[in-house]
């Protein structure tokens, strides 16, 4: 991929520094679609070389980006992916996307009276970290004075989301239940549980969310991430459409 960018900006691969790998890769994550395909029947609507191209046209005519993403305007850098997948897509820019939790008879309508859900991906098996996962899930190891999962929680609760989904899996996932329950310790009143059998990675915990988002849009976060600043601007522009 790095070889494909430097080529369409006519620079050198002599400008690729290769680093050492780190220790206890998983090598599951490539950038390949074909179980993506395969497990959902999702194909992409351009050649990779096509999509990359524009959106490496679109930095080049916007050249402010990289700088709000270097002073954190995350708001900013968010719009910015937003239209370069409209361009991806559509070959032009749209302005806010449409909603798609419209019924086929109704009038197209913007989602900025939707509220974007939550996703908490909290499956797999957790083997790089035996065998304190041989009794209970990684995402119920304590990180400081506090469960792993809650980190993600907070940061969407924080961030204004209301409506949750727990995606779990392996032997324990019956202990988020103990552990959360409805989540009142968030200040919520319900949260959702759905269970991801064997090790299907992030596309196939997001195919088990479908029913869950109903059309509407979705802010996933790892269980394993903890994000010490604010992403409320990056979901409200994004509930927008920016």
């Amino acid at each position: 991929m790095v070889r494909k960018i430097l080529a369409v900006t006519g620079k050198s691969s002599s400008l690729i520094q290769k680093v050492e790998n780190r220790p206890g890769p998983d090598r599951r994550y490539t950038l390949s679609s074909e179980k993506l395909t395969r497990e959902t029947g999702w194909v992409p609507q351009v050649r990779f070389e096509d999509g990359l191209l524009q959106t490496v046209e679109w930095y080049r005519n916007n050249p402010g980006v990289d700088r709000a993403y270097q002073v954190g305007r995350v708001s900013d850098l968010l719009r910015a992916i937003t239209i370069t997948r409209e361009i991806t897509k559509t070959g032009c820019m749209n302005g806010p996307l449409p909603c798609r939790s419209r019924a086929p008879h109704e009038p197209l309508a913007l989602c900025y009276d939707k509220p974007v859900k939550g996703v908490v991906l909290a499956g797999g098996t957790g083997s790089r970290l035996f065998p304190l996962t041989k009794i209970t899930n990684k995402h119920l190891l304590p990180v400081y004075d506090k469960p792993m999962v809650y980190y993600p929680i907070q940061t969407m609760v924080d961030a204004g989301i209301r409506d949750i989904l727990m995606v779990t899996g392996g032997k324990n996932a019956g202990e988020f239940l103990r552990l959360l329950a409805n989540e009142k310790h968030f200040g919520l009143t319900h949260i959702d549980y759905t269970y991801q059998e064997g090790e299907g990675g992030i596309a196939d915990a997001l195919t088990l969310a479908e029913h869950f988002a109903d059309g509407q849009k979705l802010c996933v976060i790892l269980g394993d991430n903890i994000i010490e600043e604010s992403i409320r601007d990056a979901v409200d522009a994004f509930q927008k459409g920016y």
